[in-house]
């Protein structure tokens, strides 16, 4: 039991280290896409010149 508490400190630092830039970097590649994917979108959806009045 002497060892939990450090292997605990341990297994919370590499979730810091390693899952959380992870994360950002998965959820800022999301971010990019969309934002590639906006002008697209405007362009399907935008209303054509002669469909209404």
């Amino acid at each position: 039991t002497a060892l939990t508490i450090p292997l605990k400190c341990l297994l919370g630092m590499l979730f810091f280290i390693l899952y959380l830039p992870l994360l950002d970097h998965l959820g800022n590649a999301r971010l990019y896409e969309l934002r590639d994917l906006i002008p697209v979108l405007s362009q399907i959806f935008a209303p054509s010149a002669g469909s209404a009045p």
